[in-house]
């Protein structure tokens, strides 16, 4: 039977909600990997920065990574990252890690993503504009954010700006280690800033579910 063009739409988000998930899911397993370690020992301004990544297509999966490095005596590496929602919460959380250059070069293998280099001021504004987009929504950025900025906090913003929002409104993709508490209290957010109808909600598929099959939709009135 013909797939609908709406069918087609609500198949195509479920999936790319699903790939989102996906994503959040495996940087939340390697973060026990990814010990936090406070910065504030490490002068990182004066540091050259050896890598700044982000996710490829972080735009269009919604949330991602920005993995901040600076080179530090001894052969080790300061190393922040910074998890981004692009479509809702802005920084949904940052993390450090000092590394030895062994353990540097393994770090993207470990996340797992596909990521790809953007000039470090580009990165800079990405995060002040993340900042102020979860902000706007609600969500304030993590307690470790403040500290990790110092990454490149001798960065002027520039560059072209990424877009947030899916496509213009916030759409929270809901995580599987989202408890429900946690669920209720951004969804109460985003209702007191947008109204009940001003935002989308998504939960993640099953395993299966990548060739759920939607009913037929039919302007007729059922039997």
């Amino acid at each position: 039977m013909a797939v609908s063009q709406n069918q087609r739409l609500r198949k195509a988000a479920a999936k790319a909600a699903k790939r989102k998930v996906v994503v959040a899911e495996k940087l939340a397993k390697d973060r026990q990997a990814l010990r936090i370690s406070k910065p504030r020992h490490v002068d990182l301004a004066t540091s050259p920065i050896a890598e700044c990544m982000l996710t490829a297509n972080i735009e269009g999966l919604g949330i991602g990574t920005l993995v901040v490095a600076r080179k530090l005596p001894l052969g080790r590496y300061g190393v922040a990252v910074f998890l981004l929602d692009l479509w809702c919460l802005g920084v949904k959380d940052a993390f450090f890690q000092v590394r030895g250059s062994d353990e540097f070069e393994s770090l993207h293998d470990e996340l797992g993503i596909t990521s790809e280099p953007i000039e470090p001021a580009r990165a800079r504004l990405l995060l002040q504009d993340a900042i102020a987009y979860g902000a706007a929504n609600g969500f304030p950025a993590p307690g470790e954010f403040a500290d990790l900025e110092r990454l490149l906090s001798d960065v002027e913003p520039a560059g072209e700006p990424f877009a947030f929002g899916d496509p213009s409104r916030p759409h929270f993709v809901v995580g599987p280690d989202d408890s429900q508490r946690r669920i209720e209290l951004v969804t109460a957010k985003l209702i007191e800033k947008f109204g009940p109808n001003g935002f989308d909600v998504t939960y993640p598929l099953d395993d299966g579910d990548d060739d759920i099959e939607f009913e037929e939709e039919t302007d007729e009135p059922p039997a």
